[in-house]
């Protein structure tokens, strides 16, 4: 682009910024999905790209993400409850004993049946190390994906607290299946 055409864009955009913006602003509100779906493709094109962005705008975009959490913290905090709730019961109903007419398992040591109980338990009694290395729902994830029962089973909390005391083993074992 030649000089005299730079200089004539600069100069029509400093006299028609607000209208600009206006017209901006429309398009993007009514093309957000070809917009988003573009962005995505161009950063699945160039991740060397964005790496180098958010590594030079660290913090600036920290910040953005912070001032977003704290302007829409309602929503957010609504969203998080819900992907924790969704991966307990998912784990409860994976890990635990069927039951017909429950909306998750069974405890197996027990048989109790209320979902606010059912807790993640490590078989091996390494629960300690595992949640210095992830949260509570990273575990769970893991455990979903892995379907690990050698490692990880569903008990109820009474269940799961006996075990950690009584060196693995519930007191309660006699009663129902047991761990």
């Amino acid at each position: 682009m030649s000089k005299a055409k730079l200089d004539y864009n600069k100069q029509y955009y400093a006299s028609n910024k607000g209208q600009i913006q206006i017209q901006q602003k429309q398009y993007r509100s009514t093309h957000k999905e070809q917009i988003s779906l573009q962005q995505a493709e161009w950063r699945k094109n160039f991740p060397e790209k964005v790496a180098n962005y958010r590594a030079a705008n660290a913090p600036k975009l920290r910040e953005q993400a912070r001032q977003s959490r704290m302007k829409h913290r309602d929503e957010w905090n609504q969203r998080r409850k819900q992907i924790a709730e969704d991966l307990r019961q998912k784990f409860l109903m994976q890990f635990g004993q069927a039951k017909e007419g429950h909306v998750c398992g069974v405890c197996p040591c027990c048989g109790e049946d209320l979902y606010h109980f059912g807790t993640l338990h490590h078989i091996n009694g390494d629960g300690k190390e595992h949640r210095m290395e992830k949260s509570h729902h990273a575990m769970l994830r893991e455990a979903i994906q892995s379907q690990d029962r050698t490692r990880f089973a569903a008990l109820c909390f009474n269940c799961n607290l006996a075990a950690e005391r009584n060196g693995g083993h519930c007191p309660g074992h006699s009663k129902g299946g047991g761990v």
